[in-house]
């Protein structure tokens, strides 16, 4: 890691930390919930992205979940890999469904490098997913590359994705 980079991520270690911090004193004064609390956290989580494997997922709706990755990263980590899980149950119990996978990165590096590393990325889910018994028919994916959306750098986390849709077979 360069000094620049090891200096942001170094940031963004302190901002969680000082979110988490105000959350949890915030939580002090009252009755929160469970489900309150997971909320903040996964907010907490996508808001400033990770400093290791993919940090969180987020779920636009029940047949979509968005693997975030960290900056140049392409592992899965527990919370991923759990959101992932439940995508193959939902396979098992609908066997006319399909996975479509798209990898994207954000802006930084080349435009070859950007492609490689959705590529990467995109194999990653792949793999973890016929390891849980997904069989590699049911499963499209294309790799995208960087989305120039010049996203401020905070935002960037959301490009550094794996979209992973459920689709009927004929999608």
């Amino acid at each position: 890691m360069h000094g620049l980079e090891q200096e942001d991520a170094m940031q963004q270690v302190f901002r969680v930390g000082v979110l988490v911090s105000a959350l949890l004193i915030g939580m002090a004064g009252c009755t929160a919930t469970k489900d309150w609390f997971r909320n903040k956290a996964d907010w907490v989580r996508n808001k400033w992205g990770g400093h290791g494997a993919a940090n969180a997922t987020a779920q636009n709706s029940a047949n979509t979940v968005h693997v975030i990755f960290a900056s140049d990263r392409w592992d899965l980590d527990r919370v991923a890999q759990a959101d992932l899980v439940r995508l193959t149950r939902k396979l098992r119990e609908n066997p006319s469904l399909r996975l479509r996978l798209e990898g994207y990165t954000d802006s930084a590096g080349s435009p070859d490098y950007n492609l490689q590393l959705s590529h990467k990325r995109v194999d990653a889910v792949r793999r973890f997913l016929v390891e849980k018994g997904v069989e590699p028919t049911r499963i499209r994916s294309v790799s995208v590359g960087e989305l120039r959306d010049h996203a401020k750098p905070a935002e960037q986390a959301r490009n550094r994705r794996v979209t992973v849709k459920l689709v009927s077979a004929s999608d």
